[in-house]
């Protein structure tokens, strides 16, 4: 499983460096974002793959679209309460904040 994610991996990042040169105004970039989840066993780390898209507009700065999902910034906060107890009170403010940054 490992071998293959790397692949796809090592396939979406030329794609996106590809597609991010054909265009000057526009770029794409790939972004992870780990979450400790708590299990009957412990706690597992569940890693989600972003592409993040960056789009120059008329004043010449760019303006960054997430690919996050309608409903995703409340279940991400909810997931975040549920592990407060797992992690220091400055982990989970600066956790959170990026998450509330990510819309």
């Amino acid at each position: 499983f490992r071998e293959k994610k790397k692949e796809v991996m090592k396939n979406l990042e030329t794609v996106i460096r590809r597609k991010s040169t054909e265009k000057s105004d526009i770029s794409f970039h790939l972004r992870e974002e780990d979450k400790a989840i708590p299990s009957g066993k412990g706690t597992r780390v569940k890693t989600t793959h972003y592409i993040e898209c960056s789009v120059g507009n008329a004043d010449g700065g760019k303006n960054t679209v997430s690919a996050m999902e309608a409903g995703e910034l409340p279940r991400r906060l909810q997931d975040l309460e549920g592990i407060k107890y797992l992690i220091s009170e400055d982990e989970y403010n600066t956790k959170r904040q990026e998450i509330l940054n990510a819309v």
